[in-house]
């Protein structure tokens, strides 16, 4: 065996071992968030309304994490408590599309969207570039 492969094996055992590392990892976050699902009474399957959807108002939405009550929940909030927006949705028992911001903002987007009618601005561009090209 000649140096260059011995390097190689050790490369591949440090990969390993951090594998192995992350695995171990995501295996305590798992049985951590089973836990938690345990001590609300929430069993695999089971339907109810979770602390998640009552965190949603109409004027703010309150972390569950840190109790903090903000309009929008951002993705740098999340991260101050080491969560992605999937995850803490998965760990609060909310759908995974469910909008992390209030219901008046929400609504005032949805509204400000259907306004500006974007998509129609996209059909006339093509349409006029299709028109040019021809």
């Amino acid at each position: 065996m000649d140096i260059g492969s011995k390097e190689l094996v050790e490369r591949l055992q440090a990969q390993i071992a951090e594998i192995v590392f992350r695995l171990q990892a995501i295996s305590a976050n798992l049985n951590m968030l089973s836990g938690l699902r345990r001590e609300r009474g929430i069993l695999p399957g089971e339907e109810s309304v979770s602390d998640g959807e009552n965190s949603i108002h109409e004027k703010g939405i309150t972390c569950l994490e840190c109790g903090r009550v903000c309009r929008v929940i951002t993705r740098r909030h999340l991260a101050s408590h080491g969560l992605t927006a999937c995850a803490y949705r998965m760990k609060w028992g909310l759908k995974h599309d469910t909008p992390l911001m209030c219901r008046e903002l929400l609504r005032a987007r949805r509204e400000r969207m259907q306004t500006m009618k974007l998509w129609e601005r996209r059909h006339n561009l093509r349409r006029k570039k299709r028109q040019e090209d021809a």
